[in-house]
């Protein structure tokens, strides 16, 4: 659920941007994103080691529906950037943890079954999810949209509260 919230940004920030007379700014959008990543990475991990996935994940999807509240409501090139770092912390650190969290919990033998069963969902989520997301958006425009992202990103949430949060100790 979480990456289906990622494939309307890759499919629809450049149109979404233009219509806010914002598009020159767009391609910034995944430079930001890409940088949040490659320097947080590193603490995120250390912390997901030493502590949990919990520490990660549930401030992961925090920050990505502040990111989406920000992009939705996006005006200026400030909130526009602020919108990349939280989302790249956000959506960037949630998928490595999940990944991670998946590696952790299963056992060796089932690795690559729990490894390629995580990336087919992946897949399917930016596979599909521009499609879906596009029957949706002419009726609700794409600010629309992105509003539509922060209530997947909170039931991603509960979601992952309900399957696997809970249980860790």
């Amino acid at each position: 659920m979480a990456t289906l919230t990622y494939s309307a940004i890759q499919s629809y920030l450049s149109f979404f941007m233009k219509d806010q007379h914002m598009s020159q700014v767009t391609e910034y959008f995944f430079l930001i994103y890409a940088a949040v990543i490659f320097i947080s990475r590193p603490f995120t991990g250390r912390l997901a080691d030493s502590k949990n996935e919990n520490f990660i994940i549930y401030p992961a999807l925090v920050l990505l529906a502040i990111g989406f509240i920000l992009l939705s409501n996006v005006h200026n090139v400030v909130v526009f950037i602020l919108a990349a770092i939280f989302i790249g912390l956000g959506f960037g650190n949630f998928q490595s943890a999940a990944q991670a969290t998946i590696s952790k919990i299963v056992p060796p033998e089932r690795m690559s079954y729990a490894t390629s069963t995580y990336f087919i969902f992946f897949d399917l989520a930016f596979g599909v999810g521009p499609y879906l997301l596009g029957l949706i958006e002419p009726s609700i425009g794409f600010a629309g949209l992105y509003r539509l992202m922060i209530l997947v990103t909170v039931i991603a949430l509960i979601w992952y509260f309900l399957v696997h949060g809970r249980r860790v100790k």
